[in-house]
């Protein structure tokens, strides 16, 4: 575990590898980094939240790092725009945060399993759900939506920002206004090439939408989740914010405003900003 000392006064950032068998045979070891705050929590300290933050497809931990060494999360610590929280962020490829469909890698397990009670151990952090937040981009929107839909009671809020989540609640209902029929569109993109983007075995068999598995997609399926435990998740009193352009380049508002709905009519509360 390495740490490194913060560019201006608030907090510091630590960066390692958590050992697992969880995710995969070619890898031994999720990168991470943490940001904690100065202001205290850890080992018999009153302890701190826990911001889980999960960035998108493409990114790593890097991501924090880069946040860290610019000063953003510094400042609004310093300045009380942020109560000092603990936030951390694993490297997870183009994983969607998923356990497989083919049970090749548990990424949501790992999550769930092993690096949220190893940070909250390491730093004294979370606990409960009052202490537990979760905040992610595109892919990590759809991470956190979720992780935090398949276990309300163990979260107190999560914001999805730009979620990459389908406007539909059934892969037979996907469109082609969906990145996930992309490669269906473009005759350039070959079946092997949308194997080399890791959808092969990720929501099923096959590498394009009809060869997903139903019953897991729906699984999978954050707008789907919020319909089928709707009643779950509104009285676990779990907090939600959603944003999205309503721009987006991959036509990602199309999902956010679906889930808007589905929320909407299940009477769960929450915010959302177009």
């Amino acid at each position: 575990m390495l740490s490194t000392p913060a560019g201006m006064p608030g907090s510091r950032l630590v960066a390692g590898s958590l050992p697992t068998q969880l995710v995969g045979p070619q890898t031994d070891a999720v990168d991470y980094a943490v940001i904690v705050p100065d202001a205290g929590g850890g080992r018999g300290g009153s302890p701190l939240p826990l911001l889980l933050n999960l960035h998108g497809a493409g990114g790593s931990c890097e991501q924090l790092k880069l946040e860290h060494e610019a000063g953003g999360w510094d400042a609004r610590f310093t300045s009380g725009l942020l109560p000092p929280v603990v936030v951390a962020m694993i490297s997870a490829e183009i994983s969607m945060y998923l356990d497989y469909w083919d049970g090749s890698q548990r990424w949501e397990t790992f999550l769930r399993t092993e690096f949220v009670p190893f940070i909250e151990r390491e730093f004294g952090c979370g606990g409960s759900a009052s202490r537990r937040m979760a905040l992610g981009v595109s892919m990590g929107g759809f991470g956190v939506l979720k992780h935090c839909f398949r276990q309300p009671q163990d979260w107190g809020a999560v914001a999805a920002c730009e979620p990459a989540i389908d406007a539909a609640i059934d892969a037979a209902d996907i469109t082609m206004r969906s990145p996930k029929r992309a490669n269906e569109a473009d005759p350039a993109n070959t079946p092997e090439q949308a194997r080399q983007t890791q959808v092969r075995g990720k929501f099923g068999p096959g590498a394009e939408v009809a060869g997903f598995d139903a019953a897991f997609y729906r699984k999978n399926n954050p707008a789907a989740m919020a319909r089928d435990s709707g009643a779950a998740i509104r009285s676990s009193g779990l907090k939600i914010c959603l944003e999205v352009g309503d721009q987006d380049f991959l036509m990602l508002h199309d999902g956010c405003e679906l889930l808007h709905r589905i929320l909407w009519d299940e009477q769960i509360e929450h915010q959302y900003f177009l």
